[in-house]
């Protein structure tokens, strides 16, 4: 007998194929000629001229590798050898050459280590992460190694974006790198686009601290040359990356973003790409320009309903559903909601990629919710394929406060949809502390301390809804009734309005849900004490 679980599996593969449409994990193309940041700055170094110095000459006869079958390798000059490593040979004298040229690693000119990381990182040869001399310039470049006088800064550039490759492994070697191009500061501002483009996905990449006076540098350039670089999505996109991770949100900089993309003389050459990392970096911001936002939703929307979706990376839809979510604004075409549940499906369409891919799966399935596209045929299938434990991950924790806030919401609005799980009522005990939210919150401190004078029975801090990380109040008056108090500012609204975020919506949703009686207290209009103290009086009587 077939159980009701593998019966809706059976039904939703089927629909599957029924509705195929071939979507893609493939990112669109960023410019013309390279569909890879890897590959446009692999050829950037190797044909600008302050970069390709370090480039080997090709040999003009072929060599036979016979001829080497009978003589050491450590009997043969190192340009040689990086030669016969660059420009081909069989994958067994591959992994020969690299073990040699792994005990000349000490001795090698600052170019000739530039021709073996270049060497294992292009496309033909894809040894970066199985060669152990690529590996051991790594070990190589500490903080000592950094201020040998003969390496210059094009070649810090060059090298950090090389172990870079690592991500995070080589965050230390990469801020090594980084205190002596702050030595370089000059260099930087008269660097090219391109050079600070290269050095500014090099720090996203491995996740290194960036300086403020780099920061600085990186804002200031996209201000400067905004026109020409928005005709680039993949400068454009390398600039801002750091600048969102850092939380860097300069007001000039924001308006400048907005009002070029604003410009009905650039709206068609911008792009997707450009305009997704642009979305992503203002919701960072919380920012207030709602008209703007709007439009810029809506642009990025009608694209993808023209194009299908086909050819867009999960990631960059992943990051369009964030932004739209967490800013609280929904597009005004219902069509996207549906292409990107179609996508969604297509995608996430067995066990394995689900449990494989939960990261993505889980935080645009929160944001569909949020959206109120709540993505109901995926999520059936994928608890009722995968136990929620199954779903989480060793040490990502935002993944883990993803799923459970996905959970509660699921519980109070769709509360049959995940049969194994249930609210634990006690999942309060997991939310933060309420004194670390207060430091960023004055005008809900202010309201706390205002309602302690007033004639209550309990005044307290309080997380009304599980897993949604949004402080408020819980008050019980002399009547007995419990009313939940939510502070409308900065921290819950878009930057200078009144206008909830996306998160805050979602709270007052499911406070609704739930019969919750809440009052709203605004700080724009009631951040006077004698104001605040008579209004909450009268909302209280």
């Amino acid at each position: 007998m077939i159980s009701k679980k593998n019966i809706f599996s059976m039904m939703y593969c089927q629909s599957l194929i029924l509705t195929n449409k071939n979507y893609s994990l493939q990112t669109l193309n960023l410019n013309k000629s390279y569909s890879t940041f890897h590959k446009w700055i692999l050829d950037f170094f190797k044909n600008h001229p302050k970069y390709n110095e370090f480039v080997l000459k090709k040999p003009t006869l072929e060599v036979n590798m016979s001829d080497y079958k009978y003589v050491q390798l450590k009997t043969i000059p190192t340009d040689e050898l990086l030669n016969k490593f660059s420009f081909g040979c069989s994958k067994p004298f591959h992994y020969k050459i690299d073990q040699e040229l792994l005990n000349r690693i000490n001795d090698m000119s600052i170019n000739q280590i530039l021709v073996l990381m270049d060497t294992c990182l292009s496309e033909k040869n894809k040894l970066s992460t199985k060669s152990v001399s690529f590996k051991k310039c790594l070990d190589l470049m500490d903080e000592l190694w950094f201020r040998r006088p003969d390496l210059t800064a094009s070649q810090t550039i060059q090298l950090l974006y090389y172990v870079s490759i690592y991500k995070k492994k080589a965050k230390p070697t990469v801020e090594f790198g980084l205190q002596k191009l702050m030595n370089e500061i000059n260099y930087l501002k008269q660097s090219s686009d391109e050079e600070l483009s290269v050095l500014a996905l090099t720090t996203f990449k491995s996740n290194a601290k960036v300086y403020d006076k780099m920061l600085r540098i990186f804002a200031y350039r996209l201000e400067k040359n905004l026109s020409k670089l928005i005709q680039n999505p993949m400068h454009f996109v390398s600039l801002i990356k750091p600048l969102k991770k850092a939380k860097y949100h300069d007001q000039i900089l924001l308006t400048k973003l907005t009002t070029t993309f604003s410009n009905n003389i650039n709206k068609a050459s911008h792009g997707v790409i450009s305009s997704v990392h642009l979305l992503t970096y203002l919701a960072d911001a919380n920012y207030g320009d709602v008209i703007f936002l709007q439009q810029l939703i809506d642009s990025i929307g009608n694209c993808m309903i023209k194009d299908n979706l086909k050819n867009y990376r999960i990631k960059d839809v992943s990051n369009y559903l964030f932004s739209v979510s967490y800013l609280g604004l929904t597009p005004k075409d219902p069509n996207v909601g549906k292409i990107i549940n179609d996508f969604m499906n297509q995608l996430f369409y067995t066990k394995e990629k689900c449990q494989s891919q939960s990261k993505l799966l889980i935080g645009m399935c929160l944001s569909m919710w949020m959206l109120d596209y709540k993505p109901i045929q995926l999520m059936k299938f994928m608890f009722s394929e995968i136990s929620i434990a199954a779903l989480r991950m060793p040490n990502a924790h935002k993944l883990h406060n993803r799923l459970d806030l996905l959970l509660t919401c699921a519980s109070i609005e769709q509360p049959n949809l995940i049969i194994q799980y249930q609210l634990v009522k006690n999942a309060l005990n997991v939310m933060p502390e309420s004194f670390k939210h207060l430091g960023e919150r004055p005008f809900l401190v202010k309201v706390f301390q205002t309602l302690k004078k007033l004639n209550l029975s309990k005044v307290e801090y309080n997380f009304s809804i599980p897993y949604l990380k949004i402080l408020g109040i819980q008050i019980i008056n002399n009547t007995g009734e419990v009313i939940y108090i939510e502070v409308l500012d900065n921290s819950t609204c878009l930057y200078n309005t009144e206008i909830p975020n996306g998160m805050m919506k979602l709270k007052y949703r499911l406070e609704s849900k739930l019969n919750y009686n809440v009052i709203t207290i605004k700080e724009s209009s009631l951040n006077n004490s004698t104001s605040l103290e008579s209004h909450l009086k009268v909302l209280l009587s």
